[in-house]
């Protein structure tokens, strides 16, 4: 697949999330303490539009880890009221047997569980939005306002893609939020140097980071490859330098893609520090977004009606999973850029 076909699905998934939560501002429950109605607020559908469309515009730009995982559809869809999202990891079972006989008694294993679990976080943004400025908009056909709800979604966009890759650090029911780099299981691989030094320094890096994955803890690419999320440091250094092991006809993207085949795809996250990657396979069984609410917004009049708050706001997170042994199936990097 194509970066413009990938960058579609993205575009795509989202106009759908923003459009399916237009009717009910909070959709994750039925429940009529969550049925939050848009005509029941002071803006009007076409002014939702130009909120929904500004929230939309941003959100391609900032989320990366996020996209991918609703994109794949790596979800686990749970009630707004969940506080804490727990679930069972189930330890391997032993060899198998090899008789002749059919009726020959099997060993047999217990199942072992893990409890596992983490806090499913509000992340939000507020802002205001004067009576006036509705009414120049709506008398004087001048346009809504939207820089507030342009600055609103990417603090939280920012803030959750920073939540995906480094938690969380609060303790919620005894549950800690880890994120990708900062999970305790995580493999740490080795970097040969800094990528922005000496080009040179980064197959030998994720050849190591493939291997953690592939032979390590047994995580093989399957059919979906691996996922390679770069900080925007790193993603130039892999665009801008021609492979030093080639013939000078490809840069290191396109080398990496080549020759590593098990990635399926690099993805450049803001969100990471200049020294960071992780590469994960996004599988339900590696990973899964709790999802209590997608990135939406939510308004609601002041007291005086002289003007309206508007919230943009979320309510999931990461939930990186292992199995009874503690083995996961990312590898991380830091060190990759001086």
């Amino acid at each position: 697949m194509s970066t413009q076909q990938q960058t579609d699905q993205i575009t795509d998934h989202v106009i759908r999330q923003v459009r399916a939560n237009k009717e009910a501002r909070i959709r994750a429950n039925e429940d009529p303490l969550y049925d939050v109605r848009a005509n029941d607020t002071g803006l009007r559908d076409d002014e939702w539009e130009s909120v929904d469309d500004e929230l939309v515009a941003v959100a391609q730009e900032r989320l990366s880890i996020v996209d991918v995982a609703l994109e794949l559809g790596l979800t686990r869809d749970i009630s707004l009221g969940t506080l804490t999202d727990t679930w069972e990891n189930v330890s391997e079972f032993g060899t198998a047997d090899v008789s002749m006989s059919a009726e020959a008694p099997a060993s047999e294993d217990g199942i072992q569980y893990g409890g596992n679990g983490v806090p499913i976080p509000v992340t939000k943004k507020g802002m205001r939005i004067g009576r006036r400025q509705l009414l120049a908009s709506r008398e004087r056909g001048q346009g809504l306002p939207v820089d507030g709800i342009t600055a609103a979604t990417r603090s939280v966009s920012e803030r959750l893609e920073n939540l995906f890759a480094y938690g969380w650090n609060r303790d919620v029911d005894s549950y800690s939020l880890p994120g990708f780099m900062t999970h305790p299981k995580v493999d740490s691989v080795d970097v040969a140097g800094p990528w922005d030094t000496d080009a040179a320094n980064v197959r030998p890096t994720v050849r190591n980071l493939i291997a953690a994955l592939d032979v390590d803890n047994n995580f093989g690419p399957g059919d979906t490859g691996y996922v390679l999320h770069l900080g925007p440091a790193a993603n130039r250094v892999i665009a801008d330098s021609i492979d030093p092991d080639g013939t000078g006809d490809l840069n290191l993207r396109q080398r990496i893609q080549q020759d590593f085949t098990e990635i399926s795809r690099i993805e450049r996250t803001a969100a990471l520090d200049p020294g960071d990657a992780f590469l994960y396979k996004p599988t339900t069984e590696t990973f899964k977004v709790g999802m209590a609410a997608d990135l939406q917004t939510l308004e609601w009049e002041s007291g005086s009606g002289m003007s309206s708050h508007v919230q943009v706001f979320a309510a999931m997170a990461p939930e990186i999973r292992s199995d009874i042994n503690g083995n996961v199936g990312v590898a991380k990097a830091t060190g990759i850029i001086s």
